[in-house]
């Protein structure tokens, strides 16, 4: 899914949302799903080019976990520099998935989700990546993941 980096002020989200109300509402984070039954890369044709949407959104909410880091995290991660988030696009082997074995389901890291926070520090991603790479023997990760 495409996930939502920002809502338009005057756009049709917006209208959405002041008419439905926040908790209905397509906020920074969610994640849609698809866009007139398109899924994937052809979401965003479809958002630029039609008029009347119907989409399928996940909702996401914000965690705050301590992982016990031996080793490698053991994640698939990307950014882009001028964004405030990292994203976990996959969970690979290390002190991650070894956390999630043992962790309530939702107390769980999981893919995909996006990291805003390490340690306390909030910032651009390369900030973030940054804080990540240099964390000690556990790491705080707060995250916006999907709501189960």
């Amino acid at each position: 899914g495409q996930i939502v980096s920002a809502v338009t002020a005057g756009g049709a989200v917006e209208a959405y949302n002041q008419a439905n109300g926040e908790a209905a509402g397509i906020v920074l984070g969610d994640i849609i799903v698809s866009a007139n039954g398109k899924t994937g890369t052809n979401v965003i044709p479809c958002l630029q080019n039609e008029t009347d949407i119907e989409l399928v959104v996940r909702k996401t909410k914000e965690v705050t976990l301590k992982i016990p880091k031996d080793g490698k995290l053991g994640l698939d991660l990307g950014y882009q520099e001028e964004r405030d988030y990292i994203l976990v696009r996959e969970i690979l082997d290390g002190a991650v998935k070894k956390f999630n074995a043992s962790a309530s389901p939702d107390q769980q890291l999981k893919a995909p989700a996006r990291i805003i926070a390490v340690d306390g520090t909030r910032g651009k991603a390369p900030a973030l990546f940054e804080k990540l790479k240099a964390a000690g023997n556990t790491v705080e990760i707060v995250l916006c993941q999907p709501i189960e």
